[in-house]
């Protein structure tokens, strides 16, 4: 109805107007990092963006989610279209270009989808919808000159009759990965 509708907007804007953006220059919670906010994009810290990820969108709350989100300068957090990047950051240690050149991207998204077996086994026992790994959204590919891992996942939530794109950029570095992953819906 009209009134549920009006109802669930004055929620989702309420939400948006608790939410405090930044811009410019982020230096990342870790010290791992500086990002520069471009013009027309804003960013939501660690701490709002990890409410955001559990509290508002119903995932699992995990060790090392997020070092917050860049989203479009109009996008509210709570909208059903647009995107936002997520920021993690994983210390994995030093990865040589041999390795990101030799990964088999066949076997990578079998183990992909063999390890999203076991991870909903304990998403479903917490009471959350499965997640499955429908297969890649673009093809991986390795930019050895900027050092950039590119994959794209196609992703199904539960029953959900429109799938989710994560579009991972991994970024590697002396002591890890920093992970920038584009969520979106497949249309948006």
């Amino acid at each position: 109805s009209l009134a549920e509708a009006a109802l669930i907007q004055h929620l989702m804007d309420s939400i948006e107007q608790t939410l405090t953006y930044q811009h410019g220059t982020i230096a990342m919670a870790n010290g791992v990092a500086s990002i520069v906010i471009p013009e027309g994009f804003k960013y939501l810290d660690a701490a709002q963006s990890e409410t955001v990820l559990v509290d508002y969108w119903g995932n699992p709350k995990d060790e090392n989610m997020t070092l917050g989100m860049i989203m479009p300068e109009h996008h509210k957090i709570l909208g059903d279209s647009g995107y936002v990047f997520n920021i993690q950051y994983d210390e994995i240690g030093y990865v040589k270009d041999k390795d990101a050149n030799k990964i088999d991207y066949d076997d990578l998204l079998k183990d992909m989808k063999k390890d999203a077996i076991e991870f909903n086994k304990e998403r479903v026992a917490q009471g959350y919808e499965p997640v499955d790994i429908v297969g890649w959204a673009a093809p991986p590919y390795y930019d050895k000159h900027k050092r950039i891992l590119h994959w794209a996942k196609e992703i199904k939530f539960g029953e959900s009759e429109v799938n989710t794109l994560n579009y991972n950029i991994r970024v590697l570095g002396r002591k890890g990965v920093m992970v920038i992953n584009a969520i979106s819906s497949m249309p948006n």
